[in-house]
């Protein structure tokens, strides 16, 4: 989910269900910053940030914890689809 998806904000009343209290702090950012999350089966399970540099897309994925292999997976799927749609022709996905 990008930053400041409506899902994501709206979740703040009940994010307790959401996300472990220990990581509330990374998606919900002092001054009102909203991190883009990766969600797994409606759960907050990491974020992620995003860099372009001309035809070069950087993704940083940050999990909460061990992601099952289907989960990196579609992680990779999506971050090609992102790379495509920005038109960046060299993806670098890390960890």
């Amino acid at each position: 989910m990008p930053a400041f998806d409506q899902y994501v904000i709206a979740a703040t009343k009940h994010a307790w269900h959401l996300i472990a209290g220990e990581n509330r702090a990374r998606v919900y950012r002092p001054q009102g910053w909203i991190s883009p999350v990766v969600l797994v089966d409606g759960r907050m399970k990491g974020t992620w940030s995003r860099e372009s540099k001309g035809s070069r897309l950087k993704v940083e994925v940050q999990p909460f914890g061990p992601l099952p292999e289907w989960v990196i997976a579609s992680i990779r799927t999506e971050a090609q689809s992102l790379a495509e749609f920005f038109g960046c022709t060299d993806l670098e996905l890390t960890w």
